[in-house]
C-alpha cells in the first residue's frame, strides 16, 4: 500500500500549492476583463511593482491591487524596485510614498526587489546591505509585512558573491528566482544566497502567455 500512500501525498502536496503572477510597472494596469481570466485560469495570488528605481512610485497598484481583489484573487502583494544610487531612494521617502499609495486595508507583503540594473547601485557590499536593511526596518515600522526578493545571479550582481551574508534581511522571508520551470524549489540547495535555508517561494519563468499578455512571470508556493 506505500505507492497508495505516496500518490495520496502527492495529491495533497499538488492541491496545497498556490500559483501566482507578479507584474511590473510597465505591464499594467489590467483591466477587469484580464484579472477575471486571470483568476479563471488558476492564479490565486499576484505581486503588483509599487516603486520602481529611478522612476519612483508606480501609479497604477492602487488600481490592479483592487481590481485582483475584486475578482476574487485572494493575496495581493507589492514589490519594490530599489537601489541606492536612484534619486529619491532612502527609506524615509520610499516608506512614506508606499504608505500613502496603498489602498485601505492593504494586507499585503511588500517584498523588496534586489537585483541589479545600469547604475542602479554603488558602494561596497556592505554598504549596500545597509541601505536594505534601513528600508527593510523602516517599512516595517510602518506596519509592513517584509519579504526579500532575489535570485542566485542577481545576488552575486549586487553584493558580490551568492554567499555574502544576508545579515539583518535573513529573518524575512525570500522570494526566489530561478527560471527553470519547474513548480519545485529542490533546486535551491544549489543555488542558495545569503543565509537563508530555503525560500517560501519561487519565481520560476518569465514567458507564460495568459488571456492576452505575454511574458507573463509565474510563481508557486
Amino acid at each position: 500500500m506505500l505507492w497508495l500512500f505516496l500518490f495520496i501525498s502527492f495529491a495533497i502536496s499538488c492541491s496545497l500549492a498556490a500559483h501566482g503572477i507578479d507584474i511590473a510597472t510597465f505591464m499594467g494596469p489590467y483591466s477587469v476583463s484580464q484579472w477575471q481570466c486571470l483568476h479563471s485560469h488558476g492564479i490565486d495570488f499576484a505581486i503588483i511593482e509599487i516603486w520602481r528605481g529611478h522612476h519612483q512610485l508606480a501609479d497604477h497598484f492602487p488600481i490592479d491591487y483592487l481590481t485582483a481583489k475584486s475578482v476574487g484573487i485572494y493575496q495581493v502583494d507589492a514589490y519594490a524596485y530599489i537601489c541606492n544610487n536612484c534619486p529619491g531612494n532612502t527609506a524615509e521617502n520610499i516608506c512614506s510614498n508606499i504608505l500613502n499609495i496603498v489602498p485601505n486595508g492593504f494586507d499585503g507583503m511588500l517584498w523588496l526587489d534586489v537585483e541589479d540594473c545600469k547604475d542602479c547601485w554603488v558602494g561596497t557590499p556592505r554598504e549596500r546591505l545597509t541601505f536594505l536593511e534601513g528600508i527593510a526596518e523602516n517599512c516595517e515600522k510602518k506596519g509592513f509585512k517584509i519579504g526579500v526578493y532575489s535570485g542566485h545571479g542577481s545576488w552575486i550582481e549586487v553584493f558580490g558573491s551568492a554567499d555574502f551574508a544576508s545579515g539583518g534581511l535573513t529573518r524575512y522571508p525570500l522570494w526566489f528566482a530561478h527560471y527553470d520551470n519547474k513548480t519545485s524549489m529542490d533546486d535551491y540547495e544549489r543555488l542558495k544566497i545569503g543565509d537563508w535555508k530555503k525560500p517560501v517561494m519561487k519565481q520560476y519563468s518569465s514567458s507564460y502567455s495568459l488571456c492576452g499578455i505575454t511574458g507573463l512571470d509565474v510563481n508557486y508556493y
